[in-house]
């Protein structure tokens, strides 16, 4: 997303990194599954540096020719691990509206705390 119209009127712009109205964020009922993986990954690959170094379990995640270190692919896996769980959230800068990415599209629905009723956001 690069830009993002509040109701208000104000536009939301992404065009940026460490933006103070931005948030990643992941469901309660997914963090779990997001720490799994990453047990798993860390368990393969503690495993294959400990009994075969690492050059094997590197190379059959590549394509052939293509070489990374065995450190930027572990970030890479937690990474990918990470974004396919994480939506995104702003903050309208002008009304303070909350913004929620609905999990796997890229429409976003919104909240205003002084609706004053629970409308479960975080579970969009």
């Amino acid at each position: 997303m690069s830009k993002l119209g509040c109701l208000c009127g104000h536009v939301i712009r992404d065009q940026s990194d460490s933006l103070p109205y931005k948030a990643a964020f992941i469901r309660d009922r997914d963090d779990q599954f997001l720490f799994d993986q990453i047990t798993k990954d860390a368990a393969k690959f503690t495993e294959a540096a400990s009994v075969e170094g690492m050059a094997p379990h590197i190379a059959a995640q590549l394509p052939d020719g293509a070489s990374i270190t065995a450190t930027e692919l572990f970030v890479d896996r937690i990474s990918s691990a990470f974004a396919g769980l994480a939506s995104d959230m702003y903050e309208c800068e002008s009304c303070g509206r909350i913004w929620l990415q609905k999990k796997g599209t890229n429409t976003f629905v919104s909240f205003k705390p002084d609706e004053g009723d629970y409308h479960a956001v975080l579970a969009v």
